[in-house]
């Protein structure tokens, strides 16, 4: 009886899923100013967004409010993951922490970003500009091999990097 126990035991521990969350950045700056006046800026957000493919979900010229929709990031990632060691979810923009899903055939992680945008007039030429990022993570897992899509989830607490994607010299 005992020279099973022991085996239990340890087969047990090594197969837990696991999660540690990221370390939130102190310091990220998410305001910027600019030598340009409102409406230029507005203007320059909007040929961002269309250039980059970025679909907004609700703007706002008077109040020069723009909300993102949520982009999938998942071909920044690496692809479906195999194995059981804990792995880093992060990129150049988002730190999603590590994580490990025990007892599945194959995993992934789904990472979803939006943003919105506050532009506020300083003067006749100079702006402030407020970005916030929004991030939601999951990790998915496939257990039964048989099935169709995947049946476990692990939700991601996911944080910026506060690296900026755009170049302030508009």
């Amino acid at each position: 009886m005992h020279r099973y126990i022991l085996p239990f035991i340890l087969f047990t521990l090594v197969s837990c899923s696991s999660y540690t969350p990221p370390i939130t950045p102190s310091n990220i700056a998410r305001e910027v100013s600019l030598n340009l006046p409102a409406e230029a800026a507005w203007r320059a957000a909007i040929r961002y967004f269309s250039e980059h493919n970025i679909p907004i979900d609700n703007m706002d010229h008077s109040s020069l409010f723009i909300k993102t929709r949520p982009i999938d990031l998942a071909a920044i990632y690496a692809g479906p993951e195999l194995g059981t060691r804990e792995l880093p979810i992060r990129n150049q923009w988002c730190d999603c922490g590590s994580a490990n899903l025990a007892n599945v055939w194959s995993s992934e992680s789904r990472i979803n970003l939006s943003f919105n945008i506050v532009i506020e007039s300083r003067g006749s030429s100079s702006t402030l500009l407020r970005v916030n990022t929004f991030f939601e993570g999951v990790k998915l897992g496939k257990q039964n091999a048989y099935a169709s899509g995947y049946d476990i989830q692990m939700p991601l607490t996911c944080v910026s990097t506060g690296r900026r994607a755009w170049n302030t010299s508009i």
